[in-house]
């Protein structure tokens, strides 16, 4: 009897395999944060000087600093009284050499004597004299009418061009909208305050150029008025007549400095009224933004390995890139917001606080309170800018540092 073999098949030996975990992708949406943050970056930023609402007054210091006009009138003059020179010297010259062919031909005839040849001489120095006398009277009298007169309405002119723009300014300063100063529509403080600046220092210079026109009259006229007391060797009148002119110099150069003291302090306290209310501005609105930012950033993970930034529609017609690589999107995002809040919370508080540093240098110049005052606000300056960086530091920078 047969036996029938019945099949079966061998035990497998392998292990059944593991099921795929799939990773979970976490969306990441920073348009909460985005919605927070000031315009950046700005169309017209103070730095670049270049709000359209400021353009006159920026044309106006262009226009008052450009003193061609008054070097041409000073050239022109220089070249006609060289040749007046010139041609009085030509002409003296040969006025001597004819004195002394006819005092020779006196002398060589018998018909003159050593005395009396002493005394044509001195005749004729004398009439040498008063003739040189009139021709430095005529050049004064040409110098007074042909530069003195026009140049010093011209600058008149430019000095109350320059005080009418810096009072129309200042109302402008005043009447500001701090609310919207965040905005394109109205330059930025510091704008305001850099142009002020601007037309307060081409007045100075108006004024420096006026004080200088008139101390070199006032030269040429003390030269006219003490050459013909040297020439008569009168020492008591003209040592009279010298002390007068320094004592009018001196008196004139402190009242000119008294003048540019008051000026420069009237200014300052003015800038620095307004420095103090911008900073206090910037510090206010940054602080009404920066805890909402932190909030938003510290729902940033740490870990971004499983995390997909959410690239706006808008922003992924514009750049396409940022659908492949949303993490290049978020870094964007992420630079963009750091600008923004260090533009309102460091650097419109510094650019203000260096404007302001370098008026009150200008009226510690003014003063002549030398270096040391110089260095002093030179450090004051570090200081309070340091105070700026640090807070900076350890707040929001230090956060966005992190999550960057």
């Amino acid at each position: 009897m047969s036996q029938s073999r019945s099949r079966s098949r061998a035990p497998s030996s392998s292990k059944p395999r593991p099921r795929r975990r799939h990773t979970v992708k976490t969306s990441l949406d920073i348009a909460p944060l985005l919605t927070l943050l000031p315009t950046w970056p700005k169309e017209h930023p103070a730095v670049n000087n270049s709000h359209p609402r400021l353009d006159v007054f920026r044309d106006l210091v262009r226009t008052l600093n450009d003193l061609s006009q008054l070097a041409s009138i000073k050239s022109r003059f220089q070249e006609k009284s060289e040749k007046t020179k010139e041609k009085f010297l030509t002409e003296s010259q040969r006025r001597r050499i004819s004195q002394a062919e006819r005092i020779q031909g006196l002398y060589s005839r018998g018909d003159l004597h050593y005395d009396e040849m002493e005394r044509l001489n001195l005749t004729f120095e004398h009439e040498e004299s008063k003739i040189s006398y009139e021709a430095e009277e005529e050049a004064f009298k040409a110098f007074d009418s042909e530069v003195v007169t026009p140049s010093h309405r011209d600058l008149h002119e430019r000095i109350t061009a320059a005080t009418a723009a810096y009072a129309d300014l200042v109302a402008l300063i005043k009447a500001r909208n701090p609310i919207a100063a965040n905005s394109d529509d109205q330059p930025e403080l510091l704008e305001y305050l850099t142009a002020l600046k601007w037309i307060f220092d081409v007045r100075e210079t108006l004024h420096t150029h006026t004080f200088d026109l008139l101390s070199n009259r006032n030269d040429k006229y003390k030269t006219l008025i003490l050459t013909p007391l040297q020439d008569a060797r009168d020492p008591s009148r003209l040592q009279s007549t010298t002390q007068f002119f320094t004592s009018d110099a001196a008196a004139r150069l402190k009242e000119f400095n008294n003048a540019k003291v008051a000026r420069h302090e009237q200014f300052m306290d003015f800038i620095e009224h307004q420095c103090s209310l911008g900073v206090e501005e910037a510090r206010s609105k940054f602080w009404e933004t920066a805890p909402l930012v932190m909030e938003c950033l510290e729902k940033i993970p740490e870990t971004l390995e499983n995390v997909v930034p959410i690239v706006p529609p808008e922003e992924a017609i514009e750049h396409p890139e940022w659908v492949e690589q949303p993490m290049r999107y978020l870094e964007r995002k992420i630079s963009e917001a750091e600008g923004a809040m260090r533009g309102l919370g460091v650097e419109d508080g510094e650019g203000l606080l260096c404007l302001l540093h370098g008026v009150k240098s200008a009226l510690s110049r003014a003063k002549g309170e030398g270096e040391v005052e110089e260095r002093r606000l030179t450090e004051d300056l570090k200081e309070k800018v340091g105070m700026i960086e640090e807070e900076w530091r350890e707040g929001l920078g230090g956060l966005l540092e992190r999550v960057r």
